[in-house]
Parts: structure tokens; C-alpha cells; sequence
């Protein structure tokens, strides 16, 4: 349908301008609870896909759930230390980025206070 190819097409360019789709799906869901689209079909359409999304999600996690039921001892434990060990590189990833963000804040404010000081000696 052309609802749902329209509301991909805006979630491929809210990725390719670097938004997470996380956050693209958030300032969806807000802008359609303010009431700010104008299109009713088209928030019809982000809605039933968010529902989707999430009803997909939870099967996926039903069906991780009985594959680790199906597992061996061994293999259950070497499955919780992959995942322990993938959430570990995610936190250092997202700690990598905060720490990168708040540095170039710092530089940003440490230039912008060096313009105002040279411009107060002239």
C-alpha cells in the first residue's frame, strides 16, 4: 500500500540523516499524539506499524525464548555469556559516545569563549 511505503521512504531518510530509529519512532508517535500530522491516513498507518513492530518483537523474543529452551546446559550458559558479552560492547559503545558528544561540547564552548575574549581586548 502506498501508506506504508511512504511511511519506510521517511523512515529510510530519518536513517540516512543519522536518526536512530528508535528516536524517528518516538518523535512519531509524539507528533501523532499532539496531533500535528494532518494526514489521517498517514498517521493511521504509522500507528498500525508501530503495532506491528512491537507485535513482531515480542514473537521474536517468544521464539528466542523457546530455541533456549531447547538447549543444552552448555549451551544455554555460552548463550547468556554471548549475550552478557554484547551488552557489555553496547554500554562501552554508548559510554564511547557520550564521552565524545560531551568533548565536543567542551571544545565547542571552549571556542566560542575564546572568540568573546578576543573580542573584548579589541
Amino acid at each position: 500500500t502506498d501508506n506504508e511505503e511512504m511511511v519506510y521512504q521517511m523512515e529510510l531518510e530519518a536513517e540516512a540523516a543519522g536518526i536512530s530509529f528508535a528516536e524517528y519512532n518516538e518523535k512519531q508517535t509524539k507528533q501523532i499524539n499532539n496531533g500535528k500530522f494532518h494526514d489521517n491516513s498517514a498517521s493511521k498507518a504509522r500507528a498500525v506499524s508501530g503495532k506491528k513492530r512491537i507485535s513482531k518483537e515480542i514473537e521474536e523474543q517468544e521464539i528466542k525464548e523457546l530455541a533456549k529452551i531447547m538447549m543444552s546446559k552448555k549451551q544455554k550458559k555460552l548463550y547468556s555469556k554471548m549475550q552478557y558479552g554484547k551488552k557489555k560492547q553496547e554500554e562501552k559503545v554508548l559510554n564511547l559516545k557520550r564521552k565524545k558528544e560531551e568533548l565536543k561540547r567542551q571544545k565547542k564552548n571552549a571556542v566560542s569563549t575564546s572568540l568573546k575574549n578576543d573580542k573584548k581586548k579589541k
